[in-house]
């Protein structure tokens, strides 16, 4: 049956990279058509990047062609780390803490003559036409009345969230689902008031139902100070909040709460107990994927891992749903965390850092911008920050070592779909009603699931990240990584900017890569290459090097910078004060 050209055409823009390609090798016919089309060929542009199209019409990219050439010339200047245009806010590193979100840097702290504040700064954008007229970077000064231990910018939604530690008795006004037999066993609380405030304005935001959402957690019946830790993300009117208490500098208990900030409903409650939850990331709209462990960490018992659980409503209530358990690469010799040799491990750092609000449908992202990145091609980065004491001198003082796993969005789907699943035939469930992970069954099951069984259940190393993640020996902190779309950076030692490139655009770069001549010695410039597993493979228990998963790594120095954060155009270096804004 013959096909009109246009038909072929609107249906190979619906295949995947490696589909595109093998029709290609289907006939002579097809390879001319697919290159010969400039519909076809931004579309593989975009599938090599990790990108899908934007908007459909803007003024700025008329034609086909223009978006293209606007995603290989802000490619070309990633894959060359040099940046097209430059800026800086000055004085944007002087602040108590800041916070980065859909090209807005936020600050807060005192300012001279106004007192506490925040400082929000747009960047300008190559890519959106905006601010480029003379790269003077406009900021805007919101006063606060009050002080506040934590906020949050969610610029998609005008959505500014200000965490005010509360010296009131709880009054569990905006969060109905909590009694006060949640302090019965003890007289030491902690509440805070997440107030929902628009981001143009500073006013109460009108989608939202109640000014403030209240959270109030027991304290552990322990001495000392408890500092707090919050780690949040917006999906559409979903908030899911991680706090963390920390005793000693050292994770001691984890709260996961999740609501809804529109209407004010409490949708989750969870009390982690002896099972810290130390970080979230959203793998889609209704999966989350945690990174857990058990304290204290003993050699017999379980190692830290990542856990998949998916958001669903059961007898009209939400639920986690678990569906997979990640399982990190074992000690040698048998050993279990803590105890390596005569070594013993403490886990200081357990962080999964990913983008935010990718998981929103297209409306949500900038609508001046051609492109924007594909939320099922993107990397995970989990960082893993691990202290080894000798057991014969536990006065020695050990130097960290830090591991980082990039984990492709197609690891975890497979994962996901892979092994003996949690929710077959039973799935462990974290209900709003408990404290702790129960095991009670769901959907059609409706049955018991002891939780050993739940506990046995999962895929170790070999089976999910062997081939599918890449392990790499950074020895960074966790806060000098970030993330954005399918490249991963960090700020290594003496000032080293490092960027990991997982795209198929930059690996096929690096492999068509020619040596450059220097004398009579021959240099591979950005050569595709694994995870360098450094330690890693004398501490753990690893078969394969997961070469399958290949980055290309470039570098910057930068003697004077003090953390790197990336988006999908923008490079931001925080000096002592200010911040380098770089273009791409």
């Amino acid at each position: 049956m013959n096909l009109a050209v246009e038909l072929i055409v609107l249906i190979l823009n619906e295949l995947d990279l490696k589909a595109i390609h093998v029709c290609m090798r289907v006939s002579k016919s097809f390879n001319a058509l697919i290159k010969n089309s400039f519909c076809l060929q931004y579309h593989i542009a975009l599938l090599s990047h990790g990108f899908i199209d934007g908007p459909g019409y803007l003024s700025r990219y008329p034609t086909t062609s223009s978006r293209q050439q606007a995603l290989l010339d802000t490619e070309d200047s990633w894959f060359n780390l040099r940046p097209r245009m430059t800026t800086a806010i000055k004085e944007g590193n002087r602040c108590d803490f800041a916070r980065f979100a859909d090209g807005v840097w936020a600050t807060y702290g005192s300012h001279q003559g106004i007192g506490l504040c925040l400082t929000l700064s747009a960047l300008p954008s190559i890519l959106a036409g905006t601010g480029l007229e003379d790269l003077t970077i406009q900021s805007r000064i919101i006063k606060l009345e009050a002080n506040f231990v934590d906020f949050g910018v969610e610029p998609r939604h005008d959505l500014l969230i200000l965490v005010e530690k509360s010296t009131e008795l709880p009054g569990l006004v905006s969060q109905p689902s909590l009694s006060m037999n949640h302090f019965d066993h003890t007289d030491r609380y902690l509440s805070y008031l997440f107030h929902l405030r628009t981001l143009s304005q500073n006013r109460r935001h009108p989608k939202a139902s109640l000014e403030y959402v209240e959270l109030c957690i027991p304290l552990p019946p322990t001495d000392g100070e408890n500092d707090q830790h919050f780690l949040y993300e917006v999906s559409g009117p979903v908030i899911v909040i991680l706090m963390a208490l920390k005793r000693n500098g050292t994770l001691s208990r984890s709260y996961l709460r999740v609501f809804n900030w529109e209407t004010g409903d409490v949708l989750l409650n969870h009390d982690g107990g002896d099972r810290i939850i130390s970080s979230f990331a959203y793998v889609t709209t209704d999966v989350l994927m945690l990174a857990e462990y058990v304290t204290p960490l003993t050699s017999d018992g379980p190692a830290p891992q990542l856990t998949l659980w998916s958001l669903r409503t059961i007898d009209f209530k939400l639920r986690l749903v678990k569906l997979q358990t990640l399982r990190l690469p074992p000690v040698k010799d048998g050993k279990n965390f803590p105890e390596y040799k005569d070594e013993l491990l403490t886990l200081d750092e357990f962080n999964i850092v990913a983008d935010s609000g990718l998981t929103e449908d297209a409306s949500s992202s900038s609508p001046l911008c051609p492109f924007r990145v594909d939320v099922k091609n993107r990397i995970f980065l989990v960082a893993l920050k691990i202290y080894m004491v000798g057991l014969r001198d536990p006065d020695d003082h050990p130097e960290p070592i830090t591991f980082s796993i990039c984990i492709p969005f197609t690891t975890i789907l497979k994962a996901i779909h892979s092994g003996q699943l949690l929710g077959d035939p039973a799935m462990q469930v974290l209900a709003d009603d408990q404290n702790d992970f129960s095991s009670r069954a769901a959907g059609d099951y409706q049955r018991d699931v002891k939780s050993e069984e739940c506990e046995n259940i999962g895929l170790d190393w070999e089976d999910w990240g062997g081939q599918g993640a890449c392990l790499n020996e950074t020895n960074t902190n966790s806060y000098d990584f970030s993330v954005s779309g399918m490249r991963c950076s960090y700020l290594h030692e003496q000032g080293r900017l490092i960027v990991m490139d997982f795209s198929p655009s930059a690996i096929k770069k690096g492999k068509d890569a020619r040596p450059i001549d220097i004398g009579d010695v021959q240099l591979w410039p950005k050569r595709p290459r694994p995870g360098d597993l450094g330690f890693g493979s004398e501490l753990f228990d690893i078969k394969t090097r997961g070469e399958e998963v290949l980055f290309v790594q470039t570098e910057h120095h930068l003697p004077h910078a003090e953390g790197v954060i990336i988006d999908m155009e923008h490079v931001l270096i925080l000096n002592k004060h200010n911040v380098d804004v770089w273009m791409m």
